[in-house]
């Protein structure tokens, strides 16, 4: 999926959005339809360009889309009480891992709301696509997926942050610039006055924390700039898209402090965790900014629209 971006959707995309959509369902769903012309012009009767801008407008934030530099390759939309309502591909642009990016991208958005769930109506042709990304069948067209809880940690739960923080730093030692000594014997306080001073996120599953991630302020006091640190996904909660979903938690506080660049420092030896950045639209820095930490060889950021 090299040469395909995701983004948010935009009004002018509806058009285009729209034609993928039936096009899609045509071409794609024939499991469910048949063939069957009526069957196909009732499935496709709201896919029209003025639903799309509607559901677009409605819920911005959880309407996405990939662009291939020619055009839309695949959409996708939840509604934010939780309930995913579109994904699609095009017919052309199968097997290229584009839906299972999309779908990451709008669980990750539920959950970043604090959702504990998600939900979802599926078709024959795709039932067996979810199930093979953590989807559990709850009737014969329904499914649901367990979502890791995000949520900002306030100054008085310090000994949560001091937990998992420690956790990090001793489970993975070269994922990081600081050591768990640097932080071991530091008062209680001092991670209090972290949880002030910065936007740190905590992600959960039935209780348990089970990562983190860090927005703080630039340095240097470069104007819209912000670094995103302390990213921690615990090794048994791999794959269940924790670091998407603090990253996408990420980004909804950097956008409503006005953020314009997000930039984070990785290890070139840490490809799970850049393959993961990758993922979430940052790209690596041909020049690294000042506030980079030396011990990481590669700066990446994510320009925010």
């Amino acid at each position: 999926m090299t040469s395909v971006s995701l983004r948010r959707a935009r009004p002018a995309d509806a058009d285009a959005a729209a034609a993928l959509l039936r096009a899609s369902i045509a071409g794609l769903c024939t499991e469910d339809h048949g063939g069957d012309p009526d069957a196909i012009a009732r499935w496709c009767a709201n896919k029209t360009a003025a639903n799309v801008a509607a559901w677009i407008a409605a819920a911005p934030d959880l309407f996405w889309v990939a662009d291939d530099g020619s055009g839309l390759a695949g959409v996708a939309a939840a509604a934010p009480e939780g309930k995913v309502q579109l994904l699609y591909v095009a017919p052309q642009a199968r097997f290229r891992g584009i839906s299972t990016a999309l779908l990451r991208r709008v669980e990750a958005g539920l959950a970043a709301l604090g959702l504990p769930e998600a939900r979802l109506e599926t078709t024959r042709t795709a039932r067996t696509f979810y199930a093979a990304r953590g989807w559990v069948a709850t009737g014969a067209d329904t499914m649901r997926k367990d979502l890791p809880a995000v949520r900002r940690l306030a100054p008085y739960e310090a000994d949560l942050w001091r937990t998992i923080r420690l956790n990090a730093l001793a489970s993975e030692p070269a994922a990081f610039a600081e050591r768990h000594d640097d932080w071991a014997d530091r008062p209680l306080s001092d991670f209090a006055a972290r949880l002030t001073g910065s936007a740190v996120f905590l992600a959960e599953f039935a209780g348990a924390a089970v990562g983190c991630a860090e927005l703080t302020p630039d340095d240097d006091g470069t104007p819209g700039r912000a670094w995103v640190e302390s990213v921690f996904v615990s090794r048994l909660s791999r794959g269940r898209g924790v670091a998407d979903a603090l990253l996408a938690a990420i980004e909804a506080e950097a956008r409503r402090q006005g953020v314009t660049e997000l930039c984070l420092d990785v290890s070139a030896r840490n490809a799970a965790a850049r393959g993961a950045y990758a993922r979430a639209g940052y790209a690596e820095m041909a020049e690294r900014p000042s506030g980079s930490q030396s011990a990481c060889e590669i700066t990446m950021h994510r320009a925010l629209g």
